[in-house]
């Protein structure tokens, strides 16, 4: 059965799905460009609770970015 997504945490899967093979990003750049400036901790808490018929490339997002991480 699917689970039923808030708008805030669909746009959070979508953000992180759209991270390009390769490439990663911070909690913070997901939460931004889901449209959810400072919402860092809302972005680890969406990934945790992702429904399992949702496959999301969590490994794509770190706790921070050093300077010399190519960004998406």
């Amino acid at each position: 059965m699917a689970t039923a997504l808030s708008e805030p945490h669909a746009r959070i899967l979508a953000a992180v799905a759209a991270i390009p093979r390769g490439k990663v990003a911070s909690y913070g750049q997901v939460a931004a460009i889901a449209g959810l400036p400072g919402r860092a901790r809302l972005v680890g808490w969406a990934l945790r609770h992702a429904p399992g018929d949702h496959p999301v490339p969590w490994q794509r997002v770190l706790r921070f970015l050093l300077a010399a991480v190519i960004l998406v």
